[in-house]
């Protein structure tokens, strides 16, 4: 890919002029994995997704076939809470052939969509960037999780047009078709529905969201949890309760993931 974001956030271009990281064709976006121990991935900043390229480099670019690798080593580095005895622990690969692995990549994956670190984000108007084909200024966040067809209903059922109208034309993104595939747990399920009641329950007041703050590219139909972040901070009051609520079971899914990866041998007690 010729011309693409070099990001330092999710949605902050780098001023740099001579950036490390590169974007592959067909990539699902980027993960700085700045280093292999607990504290370097958790309180350092050593490890982010961006739908883009990230300016410092030192990661890798997710392509459909590694990306499981992807969610599970982010999860891993993420979840698994630092303390002074472990910070300097260096992670191993996991036991793939342990009965729960399969169950550790899904949670992996909703996790990967919503930690802090997440900072997937869709673009639009920016510096004519775009990585679809069959558009311009346009730039997919592969790692939303909706369904295009439920975006459509719900925004038609809204009368959020202009969420609608972006729709057109345009197909479902990466996340979104592993997601209809997969059984999840009910930890990681908990995680996923709460965040829909939120995406839901913000429609209301999203064209009210575009108006605020253009810069945000909440026009995109699919802006990702940091971009909804934003609008929540917008709104807090009528969101309030429901961020409680995922902060709690979002915390539930994270310590499982943390224990998980020291059952598949990712880390020695």
């Amino acid at each position: 890919m010729d011309t693409y974001p070099q990001l330092s956030g999710a949605l902050v271009e780098s001023k740099g002029k001579r950036p490390s990281g590169k974007l592959l064709k067909n990539s699902l976006g980027y993960m700085v994995f700045n280093s292999d121990n607990i504290g370097e991935g958790t309180t350092n900043g050593g490890v982010w997704i961006a739908s883009s390229s990230a300016y410092k480099g030192h990661g890798i670019n997710v392509l459909p076939e590694n990306f499981k690798r992807v969610v599970v080593g982010f999860a891993a580095r993420r979840a698994v809470k630092p303390t002074w005895y472990n910070a300097q622990d260096n992670y191993v690969r996991p036991d793939i052939n342990n009965s729960k692995y399969d169950e550790f990549v899904n949670d992996s994956l909703i996790y990967s969509l919503f930690d802090n670190a997440s900072y997937q984000a869709a673009y639009r108007n920016w510096k004519n960037y775009s990585n679809l084909a069959n558009f311009k200024n346009k730039w997919a966040n592969q790692w939303f999780w909706l369904d295009i067809d439920t975006v459509r209903e719900l925004t038609n059922e809204y009368n959020q047009m202009q969420l609608y109208n972006d729709t057109r034309g345009d197909t479902n993104r990466y996340v979104a078709k592993m997601v209809n595939q997969t059984t999840f747990s009910p930890e990681a399920k908990a995680v996923l529905d709460i965040v829909n009641k939120i995406w839901l329950q913000t429609l209301s007041c999203r064209q009210s969201a575009i108006l605020a703050n253009e810069t945000l590219s909440l026009e995109a139909w699919d802006a990702g949890w940091f971009q909804l972040k934003q609008l929540v901070k917008l709104f807090p009051d009528k969101n309030q309760i429901l961020m409680l609520e995922f902060k709690e079971k979002f915390e539930i899914l994270k310590k499982k993931i943390e224990d998980e990866v020291y059952d598949l041998n990712m880390l020695s007690r």
